[in-house]
């Protein structure tokens, strides 16, 4: 049983209890599985080129998503939504891409 399947089953045995359904969560005294580990891995140089050299096959469209994924590190969902009106100085050296508040995780620009 993953950590998420484990949350939905505490969550949901929970609002049974509360609904006068189940006397105690069953769910109670299960341990979760294992810590969430995350990754650390980056891709090296090497990597990086040949992935790059991937997204110029691709094709403008997607392949051009793509290098934007990467190159900002930015959830795809805040990437694909992007408008031409959040991006400055796109003419200039030094081009910027504020996302509005409201479209982030943090509810942060």
């Amino acid at each position: 049983m993953s950590n998420n399947t484990l949350a939905y089953l505490r969550k949901f045995f929970n609002w049974c209890v509360d609904q006068e359904i189940l006397e105690h969560s069953p769910a109670d005294r299960v341990k979760a599985p294992a810590l969430k580990v995350v990754g650390d891995r980056v891709l090296s140089e090497d990597e990086i080129k040949i992935v790059w050299q991937a997204f110029e096959e691709e094709g403008q469209i997607f392949g051009n998503l793509f290098k934007l994924l990467l190159l900002t590190g930015q959830r795809r969902s805040e990437v694909v939504k992007m408008t031409i009106d959040e991006c400055k100085g796109l003419n200039t050296l030094e081009p910027i891409w504020e996302i509005p508040a409201h479209r982030t995780k943090n509810n942060r620009p």
